[in-house]
């Protein structure tokens, strides 16, 4: 695994991108392949095939261009470490250029900000050439680039330092890997920049929905154990919570019955609190859920049903809701 004082690391031009670069660079590296490959995709007799070939034998259909140039990348010999960062360029460059596999378009990226140097060399990274690589990958569908298009318009690694950020654009890139992909990761970056009003206009409610977006793939359990690295916008001093995202959830069901509750005190905008209820409710916020009970109970913004009522006073109680556990009492 690679870190800010790893030797590929040494030589960086751009040291404001160095978390990005690690952070693919290991995410590759957790995903080697058990066996090693040979080149492929050049010509028989193609002088470049002899040069970069002498080390690395095993059947072509093990895989394409892409996974290849991949294990170059992440099983070199760093005895001859420009000839295989050097294969791996000429793999991706193929692959996006010739075959349009949109695929090689992130990696390629990664090559042309400077990522995999050597040391000593004092090449500029090319960003607009790798900004431009990303945007096409992305616009072919490519879930990587997407994704990482959504981090630059909304700054995240330092993007902010090249390009200007535009969040209502970076939600919308995020939206289109979501579509794309199953992974937590946009969820958790838009659950945050909606909940801190980071460039994009604050809204706890689209928070809330893409917190509970989260909560339809995984429980909320694993969430907090399995997302924690997602969450880096977010801080805490809060010993109760024991990571940062139990607190933010549990803030974000707090802030879900706060504002209901304005809604219901001050407005008798009864549908508009009990559309924050009901978020609050999915969180796992007691209150949200007792309040719910109650305007069940009551008919506020709905009609009057005691059996839905009941159960959101038991789902209440069943949290420890001592206002809940009296209403049932009256059941």
């Amino acid at each position: 695994m690679l870190n800010k004082n790893s030797n590929l690391t040494t030589g960086l031009s751009n040291s404001i991108l160095m978390n990005l670069f690690c952070d693919a660079y290991n995410t590759l590296y957790s995903q080697a392949y058990t066996h090693k490959v040979s080149l492929y995709g050049f010509a028989q007799g193609d002088e470049r095939e002899t040069h970069y070939s002498y080390k690395l034998t095993v059947p072509r259909e093990l895989g394409n261009k892409v996974s290849l140039a991949k294990e170059y990348l992440m099983n070199p010999d760093f005895n001859d470490l420009p000839t295989y960062i050097d294969t791996a360029r000429l793999l991706l460059e193929k692959a996006v250029y010739e075959d349009h596999d949109g695929s090689g378009n992130l990696l390629l990226a990664y090559l042309n900000l400077g990522h995999f140097k050597i040391e000593g060399n004092k090449s500029a990274p090319d960003i607009l050439k790798a900004f431009n690589l990303i945007k096409d990958g992305a616009n072919s569908g490519a879930v990587d680039c997407m994704e990482v298009m959504g981090d630059i318009y909304t700054a995240k690694f330092g993007w902010d330092k090249i390009f200007t950020p535009d969040g209502l654009n970076g939600v919308v890139w995020y939206e289109k890997t979501i579509e794309q992909d199953t992974t937590m990761y946009p969820l958790a970056q838009l659950a945050q920049l909606y909940y801190l009003g980071k460039k994009v206009p604050e809204s706890k409610l689209k928070a809330a929905r893409y917190v509970n977006s989260m909560l339809i793939k995984k429980s909320l359990s694993r969430i907090i154990t399995d997302t924690y690295h997602y969450f880096d916008y977010i801080s805490y001093t809060d010993a109760a919570f024991p990571n940062k995202v139990a607190w933010f959830i549990n803030d974000l069901g707090s802030e879900m019955s706060r504002i209901g509750n304005n809604y219901r005190d001050f407005n008798k905008r009864y549908k508009d609190a009990i559309e924050y209820y009901t978020e609050g409710d999915k969180i796992g916020n007691r209150d949200c859920a007792y309040n719910l009970g109650f305007f069940y109970e009551k008919g506020y913004g709905v009609n009057a049903d005691l059996a839905i009522a009941k159960k959101y006073y038991e789902k209440a109680a069943n949290s420890g809701q001592k206002a809940a556990l009296e209403r049932m009492m009256k059941f």
